[in-house]
C-alpha cells in the first residue's frame, strides 16, 4: 500500500502488528461481525497511531471488511 501510494510509514505498521493481530484474529481479542459492521454489539477500535493506517486497512481486509484490491487505494 505504501509503495503504491508513494508515501507512508511501513515501520510504524510493523511496530504494532503484533497487538493488532491479537485484537483482530485471536479469540481473546475484539468481537465483531464483518457481515454486520453497524451492529451495536461489535467491539470498536480507536487507532490514534495514524501512521499505522495501512496496517488497520490490512486487518480490515483480512477480517472481511475490505476487498484486497481496495488496499491499493490508500490515500
Amino acid at each position: 500500500m505504501t509503495n503504491a501510494a508513494k508515501s507512508g510509514h511501513p515501520t510504524t505498521c510493523s511496530s504494532c502488528a503484533d497487538f493488532m493481530s491479537v485484537l483482530f484474529f485471536d479469540p481473546v481479542g475484539m468481537h465483531f461481525n464483518p457481515a454486520k459492521p453497524e451492529c451495536f454489539t461489535n467491539d470498536r477500535l480507536v487507532l490514534s497511531k495514524g501512521h499505522a493506517a495501512p496496517l488497520l486497512y490490512s486487518a480490515w481486509q483480512k477480517a472481511g471488511y475490505l476487498k484486497e484490491e481496495e488496499l491499493l487505494t490508500l490515500r
